[in-house]
């Protein structure tokens, strides 16, 4: 099975450089989003397509996925040694050597162009309305979802991971400049999951 995970993953990624190599002819469309937007959440920005893609780290990826991933766990045994518990740790993106660890994946989605498009336009054109105090107050990073960055030889150079239950997300370094993120963004950005094919982790009511 996890044979089968990677040469799939490697038909994925070759199979991308004809994507994001061929110059689109068509007028290009945007995925139908909900914006969410509100008195909080506003579209701050009219950054163009080339503007967006022109940001780090889309200017230097040669293809962009969005995956999810179950939790890690530890199991233990008890002093008994009869029976055994399994402690639920954080989850994280499973990353060796710069490959994704493909066995460690619920789902992989590589973007078309149009996807991309779409998913620069909710991270860089939306943000807080400047005339609000927003207070950011979590209980825990426990990311399902990440965008994941390759570059020209398949290998992982950038990612952020995602929390959809605290409304969080990290970044792989500090090169990646987003500004926050805040609520209606994460409606925004899990309605985009779902309809580029992330089902799990997700709540259907969101």
């Amino acid at each position: 099975m996890r044979l089968y995970k990677y040469i799939l993953f490697f038909i994925i990624t070759i199979s991308s450089i004809t994507t994001y190599g061929q110059k689109r002819k068509n007028k290009k469309q945007h995925l139908l989003i909900p914006s969410y937007e509100n008195e909080q959440c506003i579209k701050k920005h009219n950054m163009s397509s080339t503007q967006r893609l022109n940001k780090y780290p889309f200017n230097q990826a040669f293809s962009v996925f969005v995956v999810s991933y179950n939790y890690s766990s530890i199991s233990t045994q008890i002093i008994n040694g009869k029976d055994t518990i399994t402690i639920y740790g954080p989850s994280h993106l499973s990353i060796k050597e710069d490959t994704l660890s493909i066995s460690d994946l619920e789902e992989i989605f590589l973007l078309t162009p149009i996807q991309v498009d779409s998913l620069t336009n909710i991270l860089f054109n939306y943000g807080l309305n400047d005339n609000l105090e927003y207070n950011i107050s979590t209980l825990c990073f426990d990311p399902h979802h990440a965008i994941v960055f390759l570059d020209k030889n398949g290998k992982v150079f950038e990612y952020i991971e995602i929390c959809f239950l605290c409304n969080q997300y990290k970044s792989s370094s500090s090169k990646i400049k987003l500004h926050n993120i805040f609520d209606n963004q994460y409606y925004m950005l899990m309605s985009y999951f779902k309809q580029v094919g992330i089902t799990k982790w997700i709540e259907d009511d969101q």
